[in-house]
């Protein structure tokens, strides 16, 4: 695709927004890697790959390190009922905080076998009151730690939440119990919805905005097609990858949403508010958190020097979009011996070697800081 095509989708996305927005808080940076920060219970992290990540954050200026809690790793059952053991995430979120990072967490799946409609530690029919349990039990344990969570990770994706033809409302009542359960520990904890997938075709996942119509009860027009109460929430979370295509690709499908179609989401969800389908406590449409965003290094359709230009490209269109308060860096340490077929947007290799895209980052990152646009440590 030409630059003169890539620019004039750029000026096009962003021509509906308003034109003398005041000026935006400055850009938070995040990251994220479960393989270099997390690892498996019982075994833990590669030591050598979280050096690197956390040397790979302190390049970026992360603000943020997110991570998933996955329910059924911390979910226990005996004669009492169920209880939850935090220690598989307790020093990771110490070891962030150590390095100056802000820890914000994403409850998630997979559910424990105990939880769900089929009886099997997964996604499928995940029970709500159970979820709020859950949620109860993290923002207790967390308090005074962590003040922003995420419910679920994308709930589109069937790999996510099943079936896929319940998903939109068996979300729906995930989120709610979500919210109410850390709002009645922590009430001043901010909780974010969505962490949706940006595409339906040619991905398995429900393209977003269908996705949150159906979650709040509405059809194309945005008018209710049932009676539904009023969600609230502190922000939208969303995955805005174009992982095949420039960031100002605004995807196949009207109802997709990536870097480059942002403006389509805003759009929806500032009539949802004025609707009181989906709005903030104040009654304003929630800003946005780009919660994962990054380019696969072993693509064979972007390569270098695309790869860096556009990740900086993105980060320029967050930074410049009035209603985007975060972005975050998904997968910092590459995976040994990587191929295509292996998810791969890191930003060093295996062994520490800083890649081309994390130079072009870290420059750019610099620049806006000292410009007011992205916030500093």
């Amino acid at each position: 695709m030409s630059a003169r095509w890539t620019l004039a989708v750029i000026a096009a996305a962003f021509a509906a927004l308003p034109a003398s927005a005041p000026a935006a808080p400055p850009l938070e940076i995040g990251v994220q890697d479960e393989g270099a920060f997390v690892g498996l219970p019982g075994i833990g992290p590669n030591p050598r790959h979280t050096h690197y990540a956390f040397g790979v954050a302190h390049k970026l200026h992360a603000r943020v390190e997110k991570l998933l809690v996955i329910w059924k790793w911390v979910a226990r059952r005996g004669p009492g009922g169920e209880t939850f053991d935090w220690s598989h995430y307790d020093g990771v979120v110490a070891a962030a905080r150590a390095h100056g990072l802000e820890p914000q967490l994403t409850l998630t799946a997979p559910a424990p076998a105990w939880d769900t409609g089929d009886g099997r530690a997964g996604v499928y029919r995940p029970d709500p009151a159970a979820f709020r349990r859950f949620a109860e039990a993290a923002a207790a344990h967390y308090a005074g730690t962590v003040r922003r969570w995420t419910i679920w990770n994308e709930p589109n994706w069937p790999s996510w939440l099943a079936p896929t033809r319940e998903a939109a409302r068996i979300y729906r009542r995930l989120y709610r119990a979500g919210w109410t359960g850390i709002k009645a520990v922590d009430p001043h904890a901010e909780v974010l919805f969505g962490e949706l997938a940006p595409m339906g075709r040619p991905e398995a996942a429900i393209p977003p905005l269908r996705f949150l119509r159906a979650v709040t009860c509405r059809n194309r027009a945005l008018e209710p097609t049932r009676r539904c109460g009023t969600l609230f929430t502190d922000g939208f979370a969303h995955h805005p990858y174009t992982l095949r295509w420039p960031p100002a690709f605004p995807g196949p499908g009207p109802d997709d949403v990536t870097m480059g179609s942002l403006p389509r989401l805003r759009h929806v969800l500032r009539v949802l508010a004025r609707r009181h389908a989906l709005e903030t406590p104040r009654g304003r449409a929630p800003d946005l958190y780009l919660t994962e965003y990054g380019f696969h290094a072993n693509s064979r359709r972007i390569r270098e020097p695309f790869r860096s230009r556009y990740a900086v490209e993105g980060y320029r269109m967050a930074a410049a979009h009035p209603h985007v308060r975060e972005i975050v860096w998904y997968q910092l340490v590459g995976p040994r011996h990587s191929t295509e077929r292996r998810w791969d947007t890191g930003l060093v290799d295996s062994n520490g070697h800083p890649r081309p895209t994390l130079r072009a980052l870290a420059r750019w990152i610099r620049k806006a800081i000292r410009a007011g646009l992205v916030a500093a440590r």
